[in-house]
């Protein structure tokens, strides 16, 4: 009646303590550090310096070996286990200590702050065994270094008794569920009853003090009794499926990723002793290659849990990728990796993908999946909107061509946020508040009535404890609760994929991307990171496309094994904590040198001429006209080029030789030949372009500069209008105080834009001339950074280009660059994966005003039906379109994780260009691709001058993705999309040998014997494999 729910907490808490019985410290633990940092498993050592209780270790990043031999008494029938805390723990793993425990040298389970109780084999009764703990000190969580102070508060060997466990684990389910009901709720007052009257049976102090516990024996056959009674009379299940969700990198490093999964994989495999229905599942192959080759005995002892049905492997691709910053054909390689190691390691198919912690995903996804053979999707992330919540959590997704494909939302609460009861979690927890609150929570109750519950600590990994085990066994004896029960995740989603298909009720179908209203500055942070990206992408595709040339022309052996391991690597730094710039300084450490890895693998498999030949290759499916060449990386004197039998002279600015080339074919290679000497053309001679009195003139356009730097008109003489809005301006760099509330790097605030400082050149200079073009030069000099810019116009391109260098030292501020045009529309469109996606540029709704920034990969377009504007970049992604202003965020200075980030120099471009009527009918798509992928000499010896592989003719526009030998070595592989969002035809002409023409999925799964000639529907991705 008073205080009853306090006193039995109190109680309750007693128990946890008092079910070890007999407890005793273990021998001190002889201790060495391991300096090399790679030592795998214990070997002998000495060391005078001893660990036990009391012991304090202060370091960082530290590894310590800790050994000692332990007397195992004779424990057949009983429970003996260990109990360890060894200092400093946040949940998650996400930083502080972990260790590894080996018992004679042989894995046997992880201890971390979740993981305190090893229990001993019975094949280890009254042996003297050697106990050996692998300690990581860990790290501090992000931010400055700092050591961390170990307090060893207990190494210690006990007893369970059975009984209290027990007891212990059913009363602590009654009273939180008490805690969660309605007080006028009937099994509420019924659960509290019967617990208090049979904790009121025991006798406390001789449990506490003399260790008698038959009256709290007593008390638990009462209280089941009594539980028994009330029947648990439910519809409501929830399946519930252990996981770890393991972050290949985040507040830790690679290295330690292959670490934290050996931890957690044994634990499971120690639970799965003890626990026989316990289901886990843990998706991203990348983590099971590291356990391959790392331990290769627990890897073994996996794949006979997945031969078993125990241990699920899924989720489709290779990692738990981003989803907003990849192109699409990264994106694929994503599944085509994943499900070939799943298949070939483990001879199992994927069903559906698992991405519950991905900051966003793209409208192409649904596509990409159905293509490749999977048709579910998971995601909790979405939850975490800052304005608006998601109408369902069971619908149909429908993607930009139109394919469908089922998507669930887990609707797990958190117990520790203070977010609301809407805000989700991966990292579930058992107990009666999530238990109840899955199902509270979710919105298609008229359908369906079984939730999937993924539980298990993670982030830093770490997994399911026996705490969520045993609260299995416990929520489903009691009354007031949904029943639950372990299953696998594919089996759950193929029957909720049956149950929304015959049901009656309506299906909701949401048309469009699952844009995540949160952590909007993983656009931009780590900017270095993102170039690196989208400048590997693009040049795996040329690298691909040129040995499949050099294959069929020159009998080259393709370079397959080189190809997949450089597309693992940079797969795996587009890891959802990675590519977004929300990592520690050290990831993108060696993320820079994973790149120049794969950098220059692809510089060896693009230069492998034995005859001292020069190609220029164009792996886009247009003609590129008056293309800018830069011959300086040749590493000689040259006065002209010959390409395609025509004679170009060469220039020089600024030390670096150039040429300009009329013409190059589409998906051609050309035979550069060099002339020697010195150069021919006089600089001056051809340029229309004139620049006085901060007035620029080119053919295209008349560029007024203002003093302060910025633009302040640019007449467009072809079309006769403006292009700048009146009494506006274009090109201003403004700054922006950057300080979210919460997650520094990944954040952008709505409120940012309200404290703003914009740039004033302090000098604009004519830079140079050349035969093709004209460079302003603007500097800027703030805070403690500096910025140098060129506008570059040309004499035969409208493109304005906006060639950029900024040594940035500036914290907590946003840096963009602002246009405001002379357009009227209410939507703007965006380069995405596969196509575009169309977002409205109006405040009208809290939907609207929630994108305020948003996802674009080489472009975004402001167009009205007669005319437009579009913003190109060669490596940001980060986009501010409302009404008639474009900006682009080019740097962000975080300094959570990294207090570093960003800090340096910078190179990039990003560009204007200004077009007659709408996106389709102009050519931004295509500037944008020539502003990513400039055409580049390399060494290649061929027959012919000019070497095509396919002539590919359309009725519209057709961006052919990928050419590549085929995963089964029998085919080349060519991969296109329709990219105006129309219906058309695409002829496809090969100019090599082939046996027939094959349809296939995304990943290459055979469809049937097609035609060359495919008709295509908006946004359609079409794989078609030429059989050799």
């Amino acid at each position: 009646m008073f205080f009853e729910i306090e006193k039995l907490i109190k109680q309750i808490e007693w128990l946890r303590l008092l079910r070890y019985v007999n407890r005793v410290s273990l021998p001190p633990f002889k201790c060495i550090m391991d300096e090399s940092k790679e030592e795998k498993y214990p070997y002998e050592f000495e060391s005078d310096e001893l660990v036990q209780k009391g012991s304090v270790i202060i370091d960082r990043d530290s590894y310590y070996w800790l050994q000692s031999n332990v007397e195992i008494p004779d424990i057949k029938g009983k429970k003996l286990l260990f109990l360890f805390d060894l200092g400093k723990y946040v949940d998650g793993n996400t930083s502080g200590f972990e260790a590894l425990l080996f018992i004679n040298g042989e894995l046997y389970q992880a201890v971390d702050g979740n993981h305190k109780e090893v229990f001993i084999d019975e094949k280890y009764s009254g042996q003297t065994v050697e106990v050996s703990l692998k300690l990581w000190t860990g790290l501090e969580g992000g931010g400055p270094h700092k050591e961390i102070t170990h307090h060893i508060q207990y190494m210690d060997m006990t007893y369970l008794d059975e009984n209290l466990d027990y007891l212990y684990y059913l009363s602590n389910t009654i009273i939180k569920t008490v805690q969660i009901l309605n007080e006028n709720d009937s099994t509420r007052v019924f659960l509290l009853k019967q617990l208090n009257q049979a904790f009121n049976q025991i006798d406390w102090n001789a449990v506490k003090y003399y260790h008698n516990y038959e009256t709290a024996h007593k008390a638990l056959i009462l209280l089941e009794d009594a539980v028994s009674q009330m029947p648990k009379n439910t519809d409501i299940k929830v399946t519930a499926i252990g996981h770890t969700h393991i972050d290949v990198a985040w507040l830790w490093r690679l290295k330690h990723t292959r670490e934290k999964a050996a931890r957690s994989f044994t634990t499971v495999l120690r639970l799965m002793e003890q626990y026989p229905e316990y289901v886990f599942l843990q998706t991203q192959p990348q983590v099971y290659e590291y356990i391959k080759e790392d331990y290769p005995e627990l890897y073994e002892k996996i794949k006979e849990k997945i031969d078993s049905g125990k241990w699920e492997i899924d989720g489709a691709m290779w990692l738990e990728s981003d989803a907003n910053l990849p192109s699409g054909e990264s994106l694929v390689r994503q599944i085509l990796q994943g499900k070939k190691f799943m298949k070939e390691e483990f001879n199992r198919v994927p069903e559906y993908l698992w991405l519950p912690d991905v900051f966003g995903y793209s409208w192409a996804i649904p596509q990409i999946l159905k293509k490749s053979g999977i048709d579910m999707f998971m995601t909790t992330k979405i939850s975490w909107n800052q304005f608006n919540r998601m109408p369902h959590d069971t619908f149909m997704w429908k993607g930009i061509d139109g394919s469908e494909v089922l998507t669930h939302f887990i609707t797990t609460p958190d117990p520790k946020n203070e977010e609301g009861p809407f805000f989700y979690t991966y990292n579930g927890v058992i107990e009666p508040y999530t238990v109840k609150g899955i199902y509270d929570g979710y919105r298609d109750k008229n359908i369906n009535s079984n939730l999937l519950l993924a539980y298990g600590y993670g982030d830093g990994g770490g997994g399911v404890t026996r705490d969520m085990l045993e609260s299995i066994r416990t929520i489903n004896k009691i009354p007031g609760l949904p029943s639950i029960e372990t299953g696998r995740a594919n089996e759950y989603f193929n029957e909720l994929k049956e149950t929304f298909k015959n049901t009656k009720e309506y299906v909701h179908k949401w048309d469009g991307e699952l844009y995540l209203e949160y952590h909007r500055g993983t656009y931009t942070s780590q900017a270095r990171n993102k170039k690196w990206n989208r400048k590997l992408e693009l040049k795996l595709k040329l690298a691909e496309l040129k040995a499949t040339f050099d294959m069929l022309n020159n009998n080259r052996e393709y370079p397959y094994n080189e190809f997949t391991q450089s597309w693992k690597t940079l797969l795996r730094n587009q890891f959802h904590d990675i590519i977004p710039g929300s990592s520690i300084t050290e990831v993108y450490e060696d993320s820079e040198l994973e790149y120049s890895e794969i950098d220059k693998q692809l510089d060896l498999i693009l230069n492998t001429s034995e005859e001292g030949q020069f190609v220029i290759i164009n792996d886009s499916n247009w003609e590129r006209t008056n293309v800018v060449v830069n011959l300086s990386d040749i590493g000689k004197k040259v006065s002209a080029i010959v390409v395609d039998g025509n004679k170009i002279p060469t220039y020089s600015e600024e030390d670096k030789i150039f040429a300009v080339i009329p013409r190059v074919k589409a998906l051609s290679v050309n035979k550069v030949e060099l002339i020697d000497g010195d150069l021919e053309m006089a600089v001056s001679n051809e340029n229309e372009i004139t620049f006085e009195n901060s007035r620029l003139e080119t053919p295209f356009y008349t560029i007024r500069i203002s003093e302060e730097g910025w633009i302040s008109s640019i007449y467009d003489k072809e079309n006769d209008r403006e292009v700048i809005s009146d009494n506006k301006y274009g090109n201003q760099l403004v700054l922006y105080e950057d300080m979210p509330l919460n997650w520094d790097a990944w954040d952008i605030d709505i409120f940012h834009k309200d404290k703003f400082k914009v740039l004033e050149a302090k000098d604009v200079s004519l830079s140079s001339m050349t035969p093709n073009l004209s460079k302003l030069k603007f500097e800027y000099e703030f805070g403690n950074s500096k910025i140098t810019q060129y506008m570059i116009v040309y004499n035969n391109n409208r493109r304005i280009d906006f060639e950029t260098v900024a040594d940035w030292h500036e914290k907590q501020t946003l840096l963009r660059t602002k246009f405001e045009l002379d357009i009227r529309t209410t939507f703007a469109k965006y380069d995405i994966q596969y196509g575009h996606v169309m977002r409205p540029n109006h405040w009208n709704t809290s939907w609207d005003w929630a994108r305020f920034e948003s996802v674009g990969h080489q472009w975004a377009d402001l167009s009205q039906q007669d005319y437009g504007v579009a913003l190109l970049n060669d490596s940001k992604y980060g986009y501010s379109i409302k009404e008639n202003v474009m900006q682009l965020s080019l740097l962000k200075g975080a300094i959570y994780p990294d207090p570093f980030a960003d800090e340096g120099v910078h190179e990039f471009t990003y560009s204007l260009l200004p077009h007659q009527n709408s996106l389709v009918e102009s050519d931004t798509i295509e500037q944008a691709y020539d502003l990513n992928a400039p055409l580049k000499v390399v060494n290649m010896d061929i027959k012919e001058n000019i070497t095509q592989l396919f002539e590919v003719e359309s009725s519209g526009r057709v961006v052919v993705d990928a050419i590549k030998l085929s995963e089964e070595k029998d085919g080349i592989i060519l991969r296109f999309h329709e990219a105006n969002g129309a219906n058309q035809t695409v002829d496809i002409k090969p100019l090599f040998d082939y046996v027939n023409c094959i349809e296939t999925n995304l990943v290459e799964e055979e469809i049937g014997e097609m035609d060359t000639s495919v008709k295509l529907t908006p946004f359609e991705v079409k794989t078609m494999k030429f059989v050799l």
